[in-house]
């Protein structure tokens, strides 16, 4: 009975933690930076959302690309729905919220389900708790928490052994709006865990004929009509700046989080059984550098290598009682670190309030197409409500590779009649720039090519500068 009372407190203790984790980046949007939204992305999600409530039909997105045709995603019909009977901007901060909690349990669910002992399932949840992925899912704006909660309950109805498990083909058939992604690696999931459970194996055909005559049946005609998604030449990454969290990365691994798992591989490889788990966490390593979903649910992986290596020593027989627990203790500090550092570092993502009084001041002018980086399409769209020359969204945009060869030739050039010539191509009206441009995203250093032009050009005025954000028209 004691026992139960303390593995109800334990529980009780990491889901506070975890709620606390979750809500801290919006209390702190709430506070410091006047209520707004984390990031880009949230900004568009909310557009559109707003777009589909005031017209039902809606199928072409005139401000980006120049009109570009709108690939229908779920979770915009959600905020839509919800929208029409509560702030859309609130539904983006408490639902993921919720749905994070609800995970949370799900995986701790799953465990026990697992009969993974107490221990174990509890460092696991922990882990999972303060991981950056599990952060950034659930506290950073984005379409993925959704089908990510539905995976986590698919698997979780697969498990019971009573009738209830026909709802997970049930909602095999919804998680395949979302990505294709997650179709696969649903049924990646729900494969692996027959080899292991193999009762279970008779279960597995009707999931799968679901997901695969739903999948057949719904991306078939899209992808005769728009083909794959192409990933844009100009776009560059590396590992660093990719794949960890200590580099500004957002979907991504602390370096802690990482020497940790890989300490918990370590021991787990000792074991011949375990093989297979070293295998697929390498393989999945190396494809996640590249889909990024897939780092989502690699991360359960580092969990509960992280999870087994402070299990193991937790039950080492030590010499010095004194040196174990300031081992453990650095452990947990070091975790805690990457915690509360990549909490701050999206809490204080932009838009600050200069890129947002900006846009609103932008908003009250006449109508035009605005030039930027890329990377600010979607707050000028969504928040000055004007049309840009491209955005971040590049899968089934209209010529991106060259909206961004010619937008870059405008930033580059000297030449004064190029640069008029290809601004009026896009019919730009204004220009937006901000010190992330001015200081590497763009230019590397004063008057260079745009800068110099603007400055110099009588086809030119400054009409906004404040807080480090210009403002620019083209007279024509």
């Amino acid at each position: 009975m004691i026992k139960k009372i303390q593995q109800k407190k334990t529980i009780i203790f990491i889901f506070i933690i975890a709620l606390l984790i979750l809500s801290t980046p919006p209390l702190i949007r709430f506070i410091s930076y006047d209520n707004t939204l984390i990031g880009d992305q949230a900004y568009y999600h909310q557009r559109i959302a707003k777009e589909i409530n005031s017209d039902s039909s809606f199928s072409k997105d005139i401000f980006s690309y120049g009109g570009s045709d709108y690939i229908r995603n779920p979770y915009h019909f959600i905020l839509a729905l919800f929208a029409s009977f509560i702030s859309i901007q609130l539904v983006m901060v408490i639902l993921p919220i919720i749905l994070g909690m609800l995970s949370l349990l799900l995986f701790y669910k799953i465990m026990r389900l697992l009969k993974f002992k107490k221990p174990y399932t509890n460092i696991s949840c922990f882990i999972l708790a303060i991981s950056p992925i599990f952060i950034y899912i659930f506290s950073y704006p984005n379409s993925q928490y959704i089908p990510f909660f539905l995976t986590l309950l698919i698997t979780y109805l697969f498990l019971q052994k009573k009738k209830i498990w026909i709802l997970a083909v049930v909602l095999s058939f919804l998680i395949t709006f979302f990505e294709i992604s997650h179709v696969l690696i649903l049924f990646t999931l729900l494969t692996f865990l027959t080899i292991y459970k193999k009762e279970l194996r008779k279960r597995l055909i009707f999931p799968t004929v679901i997901l695969f005559f739903s999948s057949l049946t719904y991306y078939t005609p899209f992808l005769l009509q728009y083909g794959f998604p192409q990933r844009p030449d100009f776009i560059t990454t590396n590992i660093f700046n990719s794949f960890i969290t200590d580099f500004g990365a957002l979907i991504a691994f602390s370096i802690f989080f990482l020497l940790m798992s890989l300490l918990g591989l370590i021991i787990l490889k000792k074991k011949q059984e375990n093989l297979p788990l070293f295998i697929i966490s390498s393989i999945t390593l190396v494809f996640s550098y590249y889909f990024l979903t897939l780092r989502f649910y690699i991360n359960f992986l580092f969990v509960f290598m992280v999870s087994y290596a402070i299990l193991q020593l937790l039950r080492r027989k030590w010499k010095l009682n004194f040196i174990k627990k300031m081992t453990l203790l650095a452990i947990i500090c070091g975790l805690l670190f990457s915690t509360i550092s990549y909490i701050n570092y999206i809490s204080a993502y932009p838009p600050g309030s200069e890129i947002t009084e900006s846009m609103n001041w932008l908003k009250e002018q006449p109508s035009g197409v605005v030039l930027s980086h890329y990377s600010n399409g979607f707050w000028i769209e969504s928040l000055a409500n004007k049309p840009t020359i491209m955005n971040s969204f590049f899968a089934y945009s209209p010529s991106v590779e060259e909206r961004y060869y010619d937008s870059q030739s405008i930033f580059m050039s000297h030449q004064h009649t190029k640069t008029l010539e290809l601004i009026d191509k896009y019919s730009i009206k204004y220009i937006w720039i901000n010190q992330e441009m001015k200081q590497g995203q763009v230019w590397e250093k004063d008057n260079q090519g745009l800068l110099l032009i603007l400055e110099n050009s009588p086809q030119f005025k400054k009409i906004y500068s404040l807080n480090g954000v210009d403002i620019w028209t083209y007279l024509g």
